[in-house]
């Protein structure tokens, strides 16, 4: 079986094998590593955003967890949007340079796997950290898989912005968003 999806007049064919590979290598990394690995409570965790989705992969890795996938698919990747809608996944289109319509909802997490590279070619990168910063929920989590060049360009902004990371296994940035005022200085005169 093939599938064809037509994106800015270039035609994609994808063949049934390479999506059930994607979607057991999803499986496999979910389980052994997102599940595992990150410090993330997962039982607290109601919606999800996929910010490059791919064929869904990562959305019917978490299949049996008690919450939903909002995959998006980047304008500048692969058409991939009816593969997510065939699988009975939910999708949305969007440019990551663009800010995203979330209205009236925020996210417990937020995915983001080998978008940022090329991203920042287009736009800065602090400006997709204030994106991420502005969809997600105060003590959630941001989990980046990238080169570790990538994550070490995302690293130091999303400390400025007040949130806790760690880097995993030299592939995995998470990051859990805080709730921080400014410090009261006193009374001033």
């Amino acid at each position: 079986m093939k599938h064809s999806t037509t994106s800015k007049n270039t035609s994609f064919q994808f063949s049934q094998e390479k999506v059930d590979s994607d979607a057991n290598n999803w499986k496999d990394l979910v389980s052994e590593v997102y599940l595992n690995e990150f410090a993330v409570n997962w039982s607290s965790v109601r919606n999800v955003m996929d910010m490059n989705a791919g064929f869904g992969g990562f959305a019917s890795s978490l299949i049996q967890q008690p919450l939903w996938v909002m995959n998006v698919v980047p304008v500048d990747q692969p058409d991939t949007l009816p593969i997510i809608f065939d699988r009975g996944l939910i999708g949305v289109y969007h440019d990551w340079c663009e800010s995203f319509n979330t209205y009236p909802r925020t996210y417990d997490l937020l995915h983001m796997s080998y978008l940022l590279g090329s991203l920042t070619k287009r736009c800065h990168i602090s400006e997709v950290a204030a994106e991420i910063d502005r969809i997600l929920r105060p003590g959630r989590w941001f989990v980046l898989q990238d080169t570790i060049e990538v994550i070490r360009k995302m690293d130091p902004v999303l400390r400025s912005l007040h949130y806790k990371t760690t880097i995993i296994k030299r592939q995995f940035l998470v990051a859990t968003k805080g709730f921080w005022r400014p410090v009261s200085t006193g009374p001033q005169s």
